[in-house]
């Protein structure tokens, strides 16, 4: 991560997956924008699954230590 770069917030990233949601049901979206919408999604979701992963390591990493 670069200096610049502000950490990954997951709840936030999930605030907007919820508002991209409530915009692609909009019947008046252009594609253009919709297009924009689903790679900001991909993005997003990729962004998760990889917080998650790294969740999930942690707390098998302390599971594994509890049981030492």
């Amino acid at each position: 991560m670069d200096n610049n770069e502000t950490p990954f917030n997951y709840s936030k990233a999930i605030a907007e997956l919820d508002e991209i949601a409530k915009k692609v049901e909009d019947p008046g979206m252009k594609l253009e924008e919709m297009e924009a919408l689903i790679r900001r999604t991909k993005s997003l979701v990729d962004e998760c699954r990889k917080y998650l992963r790294s969740a999930q390591e942690s707390i098998d990493k302390i599971s594994g230590e509890d049981e030492v």
